[in-house]
């Protein structure tokens, strides 16, 4: 994706996330699929996911070549209390890490974009692809929760949303 649709993207995707965060309370405990996440905790860890994304950026942008690590998604969600932490925290968390993404990605030179970390799991990350797996991974969690939401069951062969390649 060129900055362009970058920036749509992440506009559109954040617009739909912010529908799905002022949604029914009713339906948070709703999951797309028997043993997964909730809504509740998909929520919170889009949350947490977009300040994990900032600082991965912002050590591509800053501090190029730096190392940057994978985390356990699930220790996350029971260590740092998913089903306790307020959705309007979240939500606005969520909000003004986006902002301040779409800022950066409107701003960065273009040169930057090439800038790399090094994953403790991934190897060299390009700030491209940051970017296009914050885009995918948004789009991917508001897909399940709009299917929880509906009472369907979302499995990996019903998803509409797929990883840029």
């Amino acid at each position: 994706m060129n900055r362009h649709d970058i920036v749509r993207h992440l506009h559109e995707s954040r617009n739909a996330a912010i529908v799905e965060y002022n949604g029914s309370n009713s339906d948070l405990d709703k999951s797309y699929a028997p043993g997964k996440w909730t809504i509740r905790q998909m929520l919170v860890h889009m949350a947490d996911v977009e300040l994990v994304h900032l600082w991965r950026l912002s050590r591509a942008w800053a501090e190029p070549g730096s190392p940057v690590y994978a985390f356990d998604h699930d220790r996350w969600v029971t260590a740092l209390r998913y089903d306790e932490r307020p959705l309007q925290t979240c939500r606005d968390m969520f909000l003004g890490i986006r902002n301040q993404i779409i800022w950066y990605v409107e701003t960065q030179p273009k040169e930057s974009f090439e800038n790399t970390v090094n994953h403790s799991e991934a190897g060299i990350v390009p700030a491209t692809k940051i970017l296009n797996y914050l885009v995918y991974h948004t789009e991917h969690h508001i897909e399940q929760i709009q299917f929880a939401r509906a009472g369907k069951l979302w499995t990996p062969e019903v998803a509409i949303v797929k990883p840029a390649q």
